[in-house]
């Protein structure tokens, strides 16, 4: 099974063991980026290539990497990826404990009531896929699957002429849009169960770099695949800084892989 990212800037340590744990786990991995000599010359991964390939500085949604709305960009990347059956994304925060399983649909359930699109396999032609891409790259961006008090506010936005959301607006493009179109097109039932792809909520990221990595492993069960590890969530925390340490769940899996 192929995987697929995207990603621009800095490596951590975090980014390499993930990468590392896909391929250990007899994947094929490639990384797009639109610097890709510049992402080559870090030695995260062989399979680098230019992500001008899948969406090129002319493509409408570019406008959003040109506002550094990258976040957004990416949500729209991952179902263009879908789109061109280039294979299934992953977050380079995914550490990958065992191989995905051949589905249809891959996603699941990071709360009782929200999908999460970080593991994200989609149909190329199917009905659901295509309405989704529509949806989050139109211009101007309306957003069905938020709040009717923010669908409200974006609406007069609309009015007044903005045709992408200000950057401190939250607009969900990525996990409630994918919830609402799953559930538009009666897919959800094809979720996995939070334990599958996200055994540890964001809120308790820490636990995964915590000396007692008790807590960690206990979240984690046999049909665990993926331990999304909340990228975000550490680096604000400074967790990303150093190594962690050689006792927490993610240390062990970093002496294991020789990270």
């Amino acid at each position: 099974m192929h995987l697929v990212s995207l990603w621009e800037g800095p490596v951590s340590w975090l980014e390499r063991l993930c990468v590392a744990s896909m391929l250990e786990v007899g994947h094929k991995l490639t990384i797009y980026s639109y610097r890709p000599d510049d992402l080559r010359s870090t030695r995260l991964h062989d399979n680098v290539r230019d992500a001008r390939e899948i969406m090129d500085e002319d493509h409408i949604s570019y406008r959003y990497i040109k506002s550094k709305r990258y976040n957004l960009f990416a949500n729209i990347f991952r179902v263009e990826l879908q789109t061109q059956e280039k294979g299934i994304w992953v977050d380079l925060d995914c550490f990958q404990i065992q191989p995905l399983k051949n589905s249809l649909y891959t996603f699941g359930w990071v709360s009782h009531r929200k999908l999460n699109n970080a593991v994200l396999g989609l149909p190329s032609k199917a009905d659901m896929t295509e309405d989704y891409l529509k949806g989050i790259s139109a211009i101007p961006l309306r957003t069905p699957w938020s709040t009717w008090r923010r669908r409200t506010r974006r609406d007069i936005e609309v009015l007044l002429g903005r045709d992408i959301p200000h950057i401190s607006v939250r607009s969900n493009i990525g996990p409630r849009a994918l919830t609402y179109y799953a559930q538009k097109h009666n897919v959800i039932s094809e979720a996995s169960s939070p334990e599958v792809f996200f055994p540890i909520p964001s809120k308790l990221a820490s636990i995964l770099v915590s000396s007692n990595n008790t807590e960690a492993n206990s979240r984690i069960t046999e049909n665990t695949i993926i331990a999304h590890a909340w990228q975000g969530k550490l680096k604000r925390s400074g967790l990303l800084d150093d190594r962690p340490p050689a006792s927490s769940f993610l240390g062990m899996a970093c002496k294991k892989l020789n990270i």
